[in-house]
């Protein structure tokens, strides 16, 4: 099949841009101008005839194409609020990594391509990257010659067959229909449309189970979903390992972030975690965490010995209660199977400068958390976040009456670190290459100005990231015209060149070089360190925003 598309690209591109996507898709028109247009995915995008066709239409599009027809779609649609992928069936692993969920999935022509020992799977796939509501729609060809079958790898394709599949995921037919192909006798086109009815896993309920229902005899369980919620949201690189079923991330990023917000909580507010006793893990590493700023407790932090010697000591404390407590005891409901799976592990013990980043991080351990679960706990965090805050809240105050006399200092005793807006180290950095003569240009709109903000790319009001990466020079006026806005597709398009140069200059062969690959590496989605480029970074900074986007729905700001 590789073969076939990629022999020719330009030729095929024409061929198929030479049909209309209304002609071809006319039969369940009717169906998708009743939806809203939000986030599509086209798999097998082609030429990018069809995703054009949507963007058109006001839907934001991920086009996965395999192919060297790829090459022909980018090309093809600049300006169009398009992001392609190189990804294929049954896997689509780029577009899980990077947790997209949709309204939209179109399989154009592209269900007689997938080989029936892995349809089921694909399938499943599928189905899971949906959205609530969300309809996938498959336009299958049925019938073709010896020819096709050996060029192209065709497989025979049946509605039946498709059905089984969305009853087994429990997805609702919206459409079934079959239409004549106007050259070829032999060959004829069935559209079928399918319909998410909830978030696809029971990963909302299971959640709402889990803070508001269960047992708790400690905030253990409301600490840990926190903690996976947020990183979930914010840390889209930190997974180690991915399959059909679930993700892996290290315990140890767990541990990092559990211990965190209990240093706010116990050593700062001495808040009461537990009904009678101390927490197990609060220990005199943890205790002298106390002396720790927030920049030593983030990744891409580089501690001296003693210090290092702290954090590893406090992390090993933390990951083992993690392991022995809230891991084995949050169950679904009604079994004793455990939802998050952990591996505790003990590293070799340090004895020089660390480098808090993943590769360290993954020396204590796993958590291994079911796909749909994972899915739901990043795109739904910005709701699950103040409902555990609200529960945990009451939860101290059943414990300790004085809890309800904090008033406004509870909200600070559960702040996370990147709650504070923090500009001062790449506004320190323009300030020095301005002083050895550098011109510092508005980022978005490239023109020279004496007066320079420091934006937060991705809103920090709505993602909170202080991350090198997201900090960009920005006039003034700009700045304020973009407030909290989310910069639009066609804003970051035209100010990619911009954005590179920035990165580059401000950043590589400085000794801020590391910070920016660490941040890059576990804020963005789909990064390698083997492979690490600025253009990398980039294209995985597009997703983020366009994930951001749909999970929040955020207005935008820029021409579109």
């Amino acid at each position: 099949m590789a073969d076939y598309y990629n022999h020719s690209p330009k030729d095929l591109a024409a061929q198929y841009d030479a049909i209309s996507s209304d002609e071809v898709h006319k039969p369940w028109l009717s169906l998708l101008d009743s939806l809203k247009p939000k986030l599509a995915l086209d798999v097998g995008a082609g030429s990018g005839r069809d995703a054009r066709w949507l963007a058109d239409k006001g839907w934001d599009v991920i086009a996965v194409e395999p192919s060297e027809l790829r090459e022909q779609g980018i090309a093809n649609s600049k300006g169009y609020a398009i992001e392609w992928l190189a990804d294929s069936m049954p896997e689509l692993f780029k577009v899980r990594s990077i947790g997209y969920r949709f309204d939209l999935i179109l399989l154009s022509a592209v269900w007689q391509h997938v080989k029936p020992n892995v349809r089921d799977r694909a399938f499943r796939i599928l189905s899971e990257l949906l959205n609530p509501g969300g309809v996938i729609v498959f336009l299958l060809r049925q019938g073709s010659d010896k020819d096709e079958n050996a060029a192209r790898q065709f497989h025979e394709v049946s509605p039946e067959e498709l059905d089984q599949y969305a009853k087994d995921r429990a997805l609702n037919k919206l459409l079934w229909t079959q239409t004549q192909d106007v050259q070829r006798s032999h060959v004829t086109w069935g559209y079928l449309a399918y319909q998410s009815p909830d978030d696809g896993s029971g990963g909302l309920s299971l959640l709402r189970h889990i803070i508001i229902n269960d047992d708790k005899t400690a905030t253990y369980k409301l600490g840990l979903l926190r903690v996976l919620s947020r990183i979930a949201e914010s840390y889209p690189g930190a997974v180690i390992k991915r399959d059909d079923v679930s993700v892996t991330i290290p315990l140890g990023l767990v541990g990092l972030l559990w211990l965190k917000q209990y240093k706010l909580l116990i050593l700062q507010h001495q808040l009461p975690q537990l009904a009678k006793a101390n927490p197990g893990f609060a220990k005199r590493a943890f205790n002298a965490l106390m002396d720790f700023a927030d920049p030593e407790l983030r990744l891409g932090a580089v501690l001296a010995p003693e210090r290092a010697k702290i954090l590893e000591q406090a992390l090993i404390d933390a990951c083992r209660a993690i392991h022995k407590n809230p891991a084995h005891y949050t169950t679904f409901p009604g079994t004793n199977r455990a939802v998050f799976d952990t591996r505790c592990a003990t590293p070799t013990r340090i004895k020089t400068a660390l480098m808090v980043n993943l590769e360290y991080l993954s020396r204590f351990g796993e958590v291994r958390i079911p796909a749909g679960i994972w899915q739901t706990l990043g795109q739904y965090a910005c709701w699950l976040e103040p409902a555990i805050v609200h529960e945990w809240q009451q939860l101290m105050a059943r414990w300790d009456y004085s809890v309800r006399d904090h008033g406004p200092s509870l909200a600070n005793a559960f702040r996370w670190e990147d709650s504070v807006r923090f500009t001062g180290q790449v506004r320190a950095r323009v300030n020095e290459l301005r002083k050895r003569g550098d011109v510092i240009a508005c980022t978005w709109t490239g023109k020279r100005s004496k007066e320079l903000d420091i934006d937060h790319a991705f809103p920090w009001a709505r993602w909170p990231n202080n991350d090198l990466w997201n900090l960009l020079p920005c006039s003034s006026n700009i700045n304020a015209q973009k407030s909290d806005r989310l910069p639009s597709q066609v804003a970051m398009h035209r100010a990619s060149s911009r954005i590179i140069e920035w990165w580059g200059s401000a950043y590589c062969s400085s000794s801020l070089e590391q910070q920016f690959n660490e941040e890059a590496l576990v804020s963005l989605p789909g990064l390698s360190r083997d492979a690490l480029t600025l253009e990398s970074v980039y294209e995985a900074m597009l997703h983020q925003r366009a994930k951001i986007k749909h999970d929040q729905q955020l207005a935008e700001w820029g021409p579109r």
